[in-house]
């Protein structure tokens, strides 16, 4: 199971990292090979377009810290149903 691999070390990793705007969540779930980091696409949706890309280079930020520590990760968005 990959979330075996993720340690409060790594936690403590991605919580130091800076997000560029409040209110960015995420959800790390353990799908055994992998974690992905589930974003809502409702929540993306409050930003503008130069805003998502400061909100993608952070994700893909912590997508980097995952794997930097032998986690395969990958992005999964939530569909807005609304």
């Amino acid at each position: 199971m990959a979330k075996a691999l993720y340690t409060k070390e790594i936690a403590d990793k991605i919580h130091l990292l800076k997000a560029p705007y409040p209110g960015i969540g995420f959800d790390l779930v353990d799908r055994d090979t992998y974690i992905a980091i589930k974003l809502s696409e409702k929540n993306l949706m409050k930003f503008n377009s130069e805003q998502l890309v400061s909100v993608m280079e952070y994700i893909t930020n912590v997508v980097d810290i995952l794997k930097m520590h032998g986690i395969n990760a990958d992005v999964e968005g939530i569909p807005y149903r609304g």
